[in-house]
This record gives structure tokens, sequence and C-alpha cells, in this order.
């Protein structure tokens, strides 16, 4: 009986211990609970000012320095950031200021927090992965690329920004898949053509390609990169002399890029510094470059450290022959910036022509790893591998070049002789053809050809050629010595 008691009588005393547990677990936990709980209260009160604080509009270094109305320009624009910081279209705009007048990390701060602030605009995220994608971080414009397209699908530019990425990944199935619908949207502009076209080269579709870039003849007749296109798809195929024709329709080169509303804003808030930098760049391509030296030392005085105006007046000076200024000036941009491509570029250009090749080599692949879509890097990095002897790298390179621009000079035969000098002779004769079909009145593209014919024994077809080297270089002792070989050897069956 007692031990029935006994049992029955453990329970108040267990009810009781399970009840002093409770209350020393209350008493550990409750404070903790409710200081957590007071945490979330926190945080959540504090989340605006932390995303105030996240989306702070940037300042530039030099403000101080600036002209006056774009000073006052970019202080106003900050000062509308910095009020509205949820609200993503004043730091949109001041991101598009910035971009315009050369600061890049400065635009793409600006475009994050468009972006942070809301994310459903498409406009600021295409900007901001088209900023990315030409600084080099090509990573954040493929994940942002196919966001924009999600939101935009009809917006056509993203798409082709999108499949220019992945041409150079070699994604070429999804880059044709991009292109084709390019093509449906802009079917009276040539870029989507010529990226489609090079999605089924890299598809060794080299008929498609024919038949598409015969479309795109029709719609774009006097665009370079059609030609080309069309050019190589056509000796592919074995029809060499209508390639030939298409490879000779060269010219200044067409925009490379369909009509872009959204980024046609960058160019329309440059202010005065960029009217003035715009003028010398059109001083140099009318081939007064003293003058236009003239114009970017005074702007350079106004200026003495913005990158675009250092490195104009670099190519100025090496066009005057002027290569210790031009070089003094490099020096000077490197100590301001080591992620500037055209600085490398300039760089290796210069070191090339002073025969320091391991160095111009560096700066070169640097300048292409910055600016992927760049031609002319590609073009001095292809020109000094073939002087260090790499040529299969330097036929690499120098491909990629005329593939972005295929009005470039000199690159065809680069081309050849890089071919020639590594034993690919049926290659280089393919590009010295190529190269008398593009420029059929230098006498040292028909010399080459000639001389890469008489050494595969087409001695027929290397007397033609040598002659019409002679025609336009008359009494060239070389082409004579060359001719008058190729002449006894067929003289002699």
């Amino acid at each position: 009986m007692s031990k029935t008691r006994a049992k029955k009588g453990r329970a108040p005393n267990g009810g009781a211990t399970a009840a002093r547990k409770e209350r020393s677990i209350v008493g550990f936990w409750g404070p903790l609970i409710v200081f957590g709980s007071g945490a979330v209260v926190f945080a959540l009160a504090l989340a605006p000012y932390l995303r105030q604080r996240a989306l702070v509009a940037p300042l530039p270094a030099d403000l101080s320095t600036l002209e006056g109305a774009l000073r006052e320009t970019i202080e106003t624009h900050v000062q509308a950031a910095r009020e509205q910081p949820d609200n993503p279209e004043p730091h949109g705009r001041l991101g598009i200021l910035y971009e315009a007048h050369g600061y890049p990390t400065l635009a793409l701060r600006c475009y994050r927090n468009a972006v942070a602030a809301d994310r459903s605009i498409p406009r600021w995220q295409y900007h901001m992965a088209v900023l990315a994608g030409e600084s080099g971080d090509i990573s954040t414009a493929l994940n942002a690329l196919p966001e924009v397209i999600a939101k935009s699908p009809d917006y056509a530019p993203a798409r082709e920004r999108l499949g220019l990425i992945l041409l150079d990944q070699q994604a070429y199935a999804e880059a044709a898949e991009e292109f084709e619908r390019v093509v449906q949207l802009r079917p009276a502009e040539a870029p989507g053509y010529v990226g489609l076209a090079r999605a089924y080269f890299g598809m060794d579709r080299d008929q498609d390609a024919v038949a598409l870039l015969r479309k795109a003849i029709r719609v774009a007749p006097n665009d370079p990169r059609v030609h080309y296109l069309l050019g190589r798809g056509l000796r592919g195929v074995g029809r060499l002399a209508e390639a030939n024709v298409h490879f000779a329709r060269g010219g200044e080169t067409q925009p490379a890029f369909v009509q872009d509303p959204w980024r046609s804003a960058v160019a329309g808030v440059r202010m005065t510094r960029w009217v003035r930098l715009g003028r010398a760049e059109e001083l140099m391509a009318a081939g007064q470059v003293s003058a236009a030296a003239q114009l970017l030392e005074k702007l350079l005085a106004d200026y003495p450290d913005r990158l675009s105006v250092l490195n104009k007046l670099v190519m100025a000076y090496s066009r005057l022959g002027r290569h210790d200024d031009a070089k003094r000036l490099l020096f000077r941009a490197l100590d301001l910036s080591d992620d500037h491509a055209p600085t490398h570029i300039n760089f290796a250009a210069l070191l090339a022509n002073e025969d320091d090749l391991e160095t111009a080599l560096q700066h070169a692949e640097h300048g292409t790893r910055l600016a992927p879509n760049n031609a002319l890097a590609f073009s001095i990095q292809g020109k000094i591998l073939m002087r260090l002897r790499q040529h299969r790298a330097s036929v690499t390179a120098l491909q990629r070049a005329l593939e972005l621009n295929p009005s470039i000079v000199d690159v065809r035969s680069d081309i050849g002789l890089s071919l020639t000098r590594s034993g690919r002779f049926g290659e280089a004769i393919e590009a010295f053809r190529e190269a008398v079909a593009f420029r059929p009145d230098e006498f040292m593209d028909w010399y080459r050809l000639g001389l890469v014919l008489s050494r595969t024994g087409q001695l027929d077809e290397a007397r033609t050629s040598l002659e019409r080297a002679l025609e336009l270089d008359p009494g060239n002792e070389m082409i004579l010595g060359t001719l008058s070989r190729v002449m006894a050897r067929l003289s002699h069956g």
C-alpha cells in the first residue's frame, strides 16, 4: 500500500521538478528571447538606414578640378540620388553621366545602385551589363543579360550583346538562338546577320552562312563585315573567285551594334571636354595630326589625370615620331591605372617599335583581356607574336582582329606571313589571295603571293602575281630577282 502510494506520490514531485526545470529554462533563455526579438525589431528599424548607406551615390576624387558646368551637373545628380536612395532613376542617370565622362568604375557603382533599388527595371541592368562587359567583367554581363531579356524579350540590342559574349565563349548554338531573334526583330539591320553567320561558321554550317549573308548584302550592301564574312563562307565552299570579289569590298567600318536607344543616352550627355576630344579625333582621322596634338596638349593641361586624353595624345605623338614624349605619357597613365586597356595597347605598340618584344607582348595580352572586342589590340598582339616566331598563336590573334574589324590594314598580309613562316603554304596562299583582293594596288602583297606560289611549284600563277607586283613597283630589284628565277624554272620545264 505504501509502495502504491509512494509510486502515486512521485507524480507531484516529478511535476514540481519539471516545473522547476521549465522555470529555470525560461529564466535562462527568457532574456535572450527578449533580446533576440528586440534585435529583430532593431534590425527592421535599421534596414532603411543600412539600405540608404549601401546605395550612397559616389563622388569622383577629382571633382574640384572639373569644368564648372560638369562639376555642378555631377553635384546636382549626386544630391538627387542621395535624397532618393530607393529610387533607381537618379542612380541610373548619375551612372550615365559618369560613363559619358570617363568614370566607368563610378558608373558601374551607380548602375548597381539602380538595380538594387528596383530590379524590375531592365534598362539599368542593361547599362550595368554592357559597361561590365566592356570593362572585362564578362561574368557580370553574362549573368545580367538573360535577366534583361526575360524582362524585355523584344529588345534586340540585349540579345545581340549576349550573342556576342556567347560567340567569344564558343557557345555557338546558344549564340545562334539569340542572333536569330535579332534578325527577326531587326531585319533591316546588318549586325544580326553578321552575328548569326559567325555562329554558323562556328558550327561548320558554311552553306547556311552563305545563304544568310546573301540576304544581308541586300540589307547592307556597303558593310565590310558582311562582305568579308560572305567571302569567308564562299571560300569555305570552294568558290574562290566569287570569294575574292567580296574580300575586295572593304572601306570604313560600320557600327558594330544594332540601333540601341538605351545606350545612345550615354553619348547624349557628354559635355565640353568630350566635345573637344571628339574634335581632336576628327583631326587625327583627317590626317591633321599636329593640329590634333596641339588641341590635346591644351586639353591635357586642363585635365592632367584623364586617361582618355593621355592616350589620344600618345597616339598623336607616336604618329608624329615623338616616341619619347609618348612613352613619358604612357608611364604617367600606368601610374594612374593599371586596368585601362588603351594604355596597355598603346604601350605594346610603342615597345614593339623599340624591339622590346617580351614586355610589349605582356601589355598586348593585358590589353586583349581588358578589351576582348578590340580589334587593334589583337592585331598588335598578333604582330608581336609573329616577330617572336610564335606563329600559331600569331595567326589566332590576327584572325580574331580580322573578324572584329575586316578593314584593318595589313592584317591579311600578316596572317599570310605567319602561315608562310610556319610552313602552312596552302593556307598562306589563300591569305595572300584575300589580301590582294582586299588591297589590289599593294605590290608587296602580290610579291608575297608570287613567292609562296613559287615555293609550292605553282609557277605560272607565281609569274602572273610577280608581274603584277612589278607593274605596281617598276624596277624593284627584289621582285625582278624572284621573277627571273621563276622564269628560269619555267624555261627548264
